[in-house]
């Protein structure tokens, strides 16, 4: 794959270009705003969570997964701008931006889900699954690893996970047999959330990015720029140099950050909201 920058001609594709600025512009405006709201507020929904399950603080949980998708964004930006005096350059390679903002889209997904409830026991059993999930994939990756002890350490950290449902007050419940959904059926779950300006579902968005972050030929062909190169065409096919599409990162971009936006604006209404 050649590295050798390419100028864009294409009016539509420097527009792109240009909303793409803008947006960046947004999300470090957001991320400087989330930084600064860490705690929740002496008496708000979220401050109330965290007494119920003082161990388990489900704002730290979702202020972390909102940390994890600004600064994927902001490493984007990172990555494509470089800004010299008044000039700014964009680069955009062909696949990694996908791989960033997959994993912010994997963030924002999980911290809507599980702001979404409006019981402060529907947040805290989607927390305890959560957390359930986490013991299950760090003991996977005990075992791979070799450590012994795993089995007896994954044991004891579900076991307590029981324990402090039962000390938030919920019984009759058990967070170890009610299994995290997959994060296609959490975007399933929520994609009524969603702008009502958005053309289609957060799921599609997501499956294209973790197509492309994957390099899967379906989602290359779907949103790349595909030029052949002359002389390789055969009765069997041809080369073609892929390229990507600012136009497609305008859209996947602006649907992050409204997912980014949607989800801030929750966050902060259970720390300030009485």
């Amino acid at each position: 794959m050649s590295s050798v920058p390419r100028p864009e001609t294409d009016p539509l594709e420097v527009d792109s270009s240009r909303r793409i600025y803008k947006m960046f512009e947004r999300i470090d405006g957001l991320a400087e705003k989330h930084e600064s709201s860490f705690k929740p507020e002496s008496g708000s929904r979220l401050d109330f969570d965290n007494q119920r399950a003082p161990t388990r603080p489900i704002s730290d949980y979702a202020h972390a997964q909102l940390s994890v998708a600004t600064d994927c964004l902001q490493s984007l930006k990172r990555m494509i701008l470089r800004e010299q005096d008044k000039a700014v350059d964009m680069h955009l390679g062909p696949f990694a931006h996908y791989a960033l903002i997959r994993n912010a889209l994997d963030s924002l997904a999980i911290v809507i889900w599980l702001m979404e409830p409006e019981s402060s026991t529907g947040r805290l059993k989607r927390l305890l699954r959560i957390e359930c999930n986490e013991v299950e994939l760090a003991s996977k990756h005990y075992q791979s690893v070799g450590i012994r002890a795993w089995k007896q350490t994954k044991e004891q950290k579900l076991e307590r996970i029981r324990e402090i449902a039962v000390e938030a007050g919920i019984e009759n419940w058990d967070p170890v047999t009610d299994k995290l959904s997959t994060t296609t059926k959490i975007l399933g779950e929520i994609d009524r959330l969603r702008s009502k300006s958005s053309r289609v579902s957060w799921l599609s968005y997501w499956q294209l990015a973790s197509g492309y972050a994957h390099g899967k030929r379906w989602a290359v062909l779907a949103s790349g720029e595909l030029t052949e190169q002359e002389g390789t065409a055969t009765k069997h096919g041809a080369t073609f140099v892929v390229t990507a599409s600012y136009q497609f990162l305008d859209l996947l971009l602006a649907e992050t950050l409204d997912m980014l936006n949607i989800a801030m604006i929750r966050y902060e209404a259970l720390c300030r909201g009485k």
